[in-house]
This record gives C-alpha cells, structure tokens and sequence, in this order.
C-alpha cells in the first residue's frame, strides 16, 4: 500500500509529520501563486460537469487549491499509524 510505504520512508528518513506538513503548505502556496498568475492556462481544460435538470456547472480551474486551510491540514489525524 503507497500509504504504509510512505510511513516507511518517512520513519527511515526520519521526516517528521510537521515536515511533511510544512512541505504541504509550501506546495499549495506555489500551486495558489501559480493559478493567480495565470501558469497553468495552457494546461487546464474546462470541463462541463452535469448538475441535473439539463443544468451543469463549468469548471474552469483546479478548486482544491483554493480551498486550502493550512490550519485544517496541521488537524488532520494520521492515515496509516497512529503516530504518523
């Protein structure tokens, strides 16, 4: 399972869960920088998504990154070990 690989990995290269997370949270700051300036333009396609009733919602951007809370993030329980 990738998930208990990386808990290896981390315990063998000792990264500690408050490294993984600072990591993190430099990576979403430089995927907000990003999307702010426009980088991934050419990369990102518009996807109409179906709402019902004939309706749908245009998708236009990658909303994860803007739905990011650095604080929910440093909360989160581990997944794979209760100390991980």
């Amino acid at each position: 399972h990738m998930g208990s690989a990386a808990e290896l990995c981390a315990e063998r290269f000792e990264i500690s869960r408050a490294d993984q997370d600072s990591f993190a949270v430099e990576s979403y700051r430089r995927a907000q920088t990003a999307l702010r300036q426009g980088d991934f333009k050419k990369e990102i396609v518009a996807v109409k998504i179906p709402r019902g009733r004939g309706e749908s919602a245009l998708v236009e951007e990658d909303e994860e990154v803007t739905k990011f809370d650095e604080g929910k993030l440093r909360q989160l329980k581990p997944a794979f070990r209760p100390d991980g």
